[in-house]
């Protein structure tokens, strides 16, 4: 299953960053979170959440954001539009420097909106 580093922005429209990147951890260890394509977050080394699993939902996340200082639930249209910046960003750089890494971290990030997208239809 492919997975992507949560490299995105706060889910927050009203933080002063948002729409800029920003690489998420996990609260509890520090460690660096990743996204795959069921829309689970899981953290770098497989630390456990409190649900004593190694995977989280990602709509079952509380995003603590440094900037604005949110510890809140966000719904998946809010964060499908934080993925979708993540995208545009992507793209840009496919654009000005071809890179495969670029391309695959696009891929990747399709099947998770598309996956976001069919998890909000239901």
């Amino acid at each position: 299953m492919s997975s992507i580093l949560m490299n995105i922005s706060c889910p927050n429209d009203k933080c002063s960053s948002y729409g800029q990147r920003y690489v998420w951890a996990k609260g509890d260890c520090g460690h660096a979170a990743y996204l795959d394509t069921d829309l689970d977050v899981y953290c770098e080394k497989k630390d456990k959440w409190p649900s004593n699993s190694t995977y989280c939902f990602i709509g079952d996340l509380y995003w603590k954001c440094s900037d604005c200082k949110t510890c809140d639930k966000y719904k998946l249209n809010v964060i499908a539009a934080s993925l979708g910046k993540v995208m545009s960003g992507l793209t840009k750089s496919l654009i000005s420097a071809y890179s495969e890494q670029t391309v695959a971290d696009i891929e990747t990030l399709s099947a998770i909106i598309d996956k976001c997208s069919e998890r909000m239809r239901q």
